[in-house]
């Protein structure tokens, strides 16, 4: 609902402002801060949109123990992708929290926040640093697709981050130790690792994932647990539908 708001507050009368209110895990952690406001077409995932950045990200953290442990999950998926893309030492906390009810400690929560935040602060339009922040994304859109929804999308995004980390390992020399490290703390959270879908059920979302350049699907791809670096002055690279398939693995 906060994508569509902001979108509806986008367009109407060529934009007014707007406050992001966020009660959600996912919407917390993730998408209630950076701007980015769209809407799904039956073709992919936020294909028509705006950034169009709130006044204020109002954050009730007392609505998130209301939640259902789903849609605690969902917002554990983004934390643990901003632990991947950008902070070694959160990926440490998170490895050492039990994590019983899914329901993230508030200073976890609070250093999520400040990653985004400081990742979009220093690239609001999305040209450049700010790609990092599509890590598992490039898979995860392509499941929601493949499967219509069927998978929320912190689940899909836990999958779409394993299988863009065997990519890493394959194609980027992302540790295999780290890969491991991955899976075990999203199993252990109670996240799925493995895409619910066939390839060849998945790819057709691929070639219309809005990050594509001149017909080539991209990735972001770390460089390590806490390490993002850039290729060729990008932080996403291009890949082959080949080397997707062989990271994806058996359905």
């Amino acid at each position: 609902m906060l994508d569509l708001g902001g979108f509806v507050a986008a367009t109407y009368m060529r934009g007014i402002d707007h406050v992001n209110v966020a009660t959600s895990a996912l919407a917390q952690i993730d998408a209630a801060i950076g701007g980015k406001t769209a809407i799904n077409t039956p073709r992919g995932k936020n294909l028509i949109g705006a950034f169009h950045h709130p006044r204020a990200v109002v954050l009730d953290e007392a609505a998130l123990a209301e939640l259902p442990r789903i849609e605690r999950l969902n917002g554990l998926a983004e934390a643990v992708k901003h632990a991947v893309i950008r902070d070694a030492a959160l990926f440490d906390a998170l490895e050492a929290w039990p994590g019983d009810d899914a329901l993230l400690p508030g200073p976890l929560l609070h250093r999520c926040v400040a990653i985004k935040a400081e990742v979009v602060a220093a690239d609001a339009s999305d040209a450049g640093l700010r790609n990092m922040l599509n890590y598992g994304h490039t898979v995860a859109h392509a499941i929601e697709g493949a499967t219509h929804g069927g998978m929320a999308h912190g689940h899909a995004v836990a999958v779409g981050m394993v299988v863009e980390a065997r990519l890493a390992e394959a194609e980027g020399g992302f540790p295999s130790a780290d890969r491991a490290r991955l899976e075990r703390l999203l199993e252990r959270l109670g996240l799925p690792t493995t895409p619910p879908c066939s390839f060849e059920a998945a790819a057709p979302f691929f070639l219309s994932d809005k990050k594509n350049e001149a017909g080539e699907i991209r990735c972001a791809i770390p460089a390590a647990i806490g390490q993002s670096l850039p290729t060729s002055g990008r932080f996403t690279r291009a890949v082959s539908r080949a080397a997707l398939q062989r990271a994806w693995g058996p359905p």
